[in-house]
């Protein structure tokens, strides 16, 4: 799927990209087993499966990523279905507690490449995934404006780097830490 432009009938609008990721999914594995994993992604399959609707896109990314595209009327019914799931995920029986996280983000533009929205999506996912308090977080222009703000940031960086290596003669850079961008640094 390169662009969402297959939802463009009139009655159907594109729907939001819902990444589901198990938070500790690597030490369920290691307390469980991975017998035990497997059977818990097999169950997160079967439950997001279950709620698919007509136009529903459902697909594993990779280890415990899922990726759920889901027509929605209302946003407090795209809000129940993400606390639906994630109730029924943690309803597997183990003894270690589940922690489904889910990063939503709302498509306003079917020309714009899937792959740019489940990173927006990826992007709402990271500042809730291991807290006990959140379960999900909607990419919002706060995010966006963050994005823009750390790639600024990026280009002004690699631009001095440049026109020092040019000033100083030097022919090649090895690594630059972009790693606390965030935290200014």
């Amino acid at each position: 799927l390169a662009c969402l432009n297959f939802w463009t009938a009139d009655t159907v609008s594109p729907p939001p990209i819902i990444i589901v990721e198990l938070s500790f999914f690597k030490s369920i594995n290691e307390f469980v087993g991975r017998e035990g994993g497997d059977a818990l992604l097999c169950h997160i399959a079967r439950v997001l499966e279950n709620h698919c609707v007509e136009h529903s896109v459902l697909s594993h990314f990779r280890a415990d990523i899922f990726t759920l595209l889901q027509p929605y009327n209302e946003k407090d019914d795209l809000i129940n279905l993400v606390n639906t799931i994630a109730d029924e995920i943690d309803s597997f029986q183990m003894n270690f507690k589940c922690l489904p996280a889910f990063g939503i983000c709302e498509v306003y533009d079917s020309t714009i490449p899937v792959s740019t929205y489940r990173d927006y999506a990826a992007m709402a996912l990271k500042t809730i995934k291991g807290k006990f308090y959140a379960k999900y977080a909607f990419y919002d222009e706060k995010m966006r404006q963050e994005m823009l703000r750390e790639k600024q940031i990026e280009f002004i960086v690699g631009k001095s780097v440049r026109m020092i290596c040019m000033l100083f003669k030097f022919h090649q850079v090895n690594y630059i830490d972009k790693s606390d961008l965030h935290k200014n640094r």
